[in-house]
């Protein structure tokens, strides 16, 4: 009996060691608190106190609480629940990673022109498509656009989704290669993976057009359908406060945001189009409920 209770003893120690580990993903860090809290595949999200004598190693080397960055995997051991005693983390360092944003613009910068994985399975892609202004393009057209902005200092953004305004956040690693996406109230985040690089400079400040609406106020767009035809040409006019007119005497009100323009006919009938700002025209998309093909292109400036 004496000879076994020491194996017992290491045993049951063993055992309550690995009871009090977990791994996941990091969702947030507060060097100054000494907290971190990590979001487990089984479990949730959890949140750690630490003392000054934690140890922290970042992709095998010996670092600083201070260098956890949001996304990264860690494997986290507590000597009692909530304490955490050592953290075991892989990614890039917070205060190490290379190229990382010094300001707000820099990342910015970086982001205008990429598109991004937004939600993917083995039969469909959505992206993300970040233009300038605090705007982004959802590959679900005619849903409406994504706002984001930089958190300073930080691989990081925080926005809006379509269609219904939903709260996001996005984090990239230094090579702005990879990251990860936290949406609404879930805490668990899913991976998501740069699908384009960049464009040209003159591509990237062209999309700014698709959000400025001078070229919409106090403007003529010819109006081609097959009701319509382009012989004889027919139009509509939109004025600065929002109302309208066509050339078949139904007055409109419009209204847009992003690449989307919204035309109402008095009778109630509504258009949606997607716009092509470069080629300064728009299209409906007939597969949508209530839509017909119709094709308008800029015309005129009217006074």
């Amino acid at each position: 009996m004496k000879t076994i209770l020491p194996f017992l003893t290491f045993f049951m120690s063993a055992l309550a060691a690995f009871a009090q580990s977990a791994a996941g993903d990091v969702t947030a860090v507060d060097a100054a608190a000494g907290t971190v809290t990590v979001n487990q595949p089984v479990g949730g999200s959890r949140f750690y106190r630490t003392r000054p004598s934690v140890e922290v190693l970042i992709n095998g080397t010996k670092s600083k609480l201070a260098d956890l960055a949001e996304g990264m995997t860690v494997k986290v051991t507590s000597g009692e629940p909530g304490l955490a005693t050592r953290i075991e983390a892989s990614g890039t360092p917070k205060a190490a990673a290379p190229g990382a944003p010094a300001a707000a613009g820099d990342l910015e910068h970086r982001l205008i022109g990429t598109k991004w994985v937004w939600w993917e399975n083995k039969n469909e892609i959505q992206t993300i498509s970040f233009i300038p202004n605090g705007k982004a393009w959802w590959s679900i057209k005619q849903r409406g656009d994504f706002t984001w902005s930089v958190v300073p200092g930080e691989n990081r953004i925080e926005g809006t989704a379509p269609p219904r305004g939903e709260k996001f956040k996005m984090t990239f690693d230094a090579g702005l290669t990879k990251g990860k996406i936290y949406e609404g109230g879930n805490g668990r985040p899913r991976d998501t993976h740069l699908v384009a690089a960049p464009q040209t400079k003159n591509e990237i400040e062209s999309l700014s057009v698709s959000t400025a609406p001078e070229i919409f106020a106090n403007s003529r767009w010819e109006w081609q359908n097959k009701a319509r035809p382009v012989t004889p040409k027919h139009w509509v006019e939109l004025y600065e406060n929002g109302t309208g007119k066509s050339s078949w005497g139904t007055a409109l009100t419009w209204k847009q945001s992003g690449r989307l323009l919204t035309l109402v006919q008095s009778d109630n009938r509504t258009w949606r189009f997607e716009l092509n700002m470069q080629q300064k025209e728009g299209k409906t998309d007939p597969k949508q409920p209530g839509q017909e093909a119709v094709h308008i292109r800029f015309s005129m400036p009217i006074k």
